[in-house]
């Protein structure tokens, strides 16, 4: 039996739950595509990508797991998200 190394990242986005509609479609249109884009330079490392509303699993094949969620969480931290009208979010 051939043993694989994997590294496994979830994340899900404080404050997704409380947004109203209005929001939600902000949110989708300027912030949530966006914040992917912080992925593109890791897929060849990732296995698997899945996303559910704001929660995201991703299965990695290296340990570069790592710099991609410091990457996704600073996106968060240096987001101004009040010039979309929407409230501090965080991962």
């Amino acid at each position: 039996m051939e043993r694989i190394h994997a590294y496994i990242m979830f994340s899900d986005i404080k404050g997704f739950s409380k947004l109203n509609e209005e929001q939600l479609e902000v949110f989708a249109e300027k912030v949530w595509m966006d914040s992917l884009k912080v992925f593109d330079e890791f897929r060849h490392k990732i296995d698997v990508f899945n996303t559910w509303g704001d929660a995201i699993f991703m299965v990695f094949n290296t340990s570069d797991v790592i710099h991609a969620i410091v990457k996704y969480r600073n996106y968060f931290r240096q987001t101004d998200f009040e010039k979309f009208g929407l409230p501090h979010l965080s991962v």
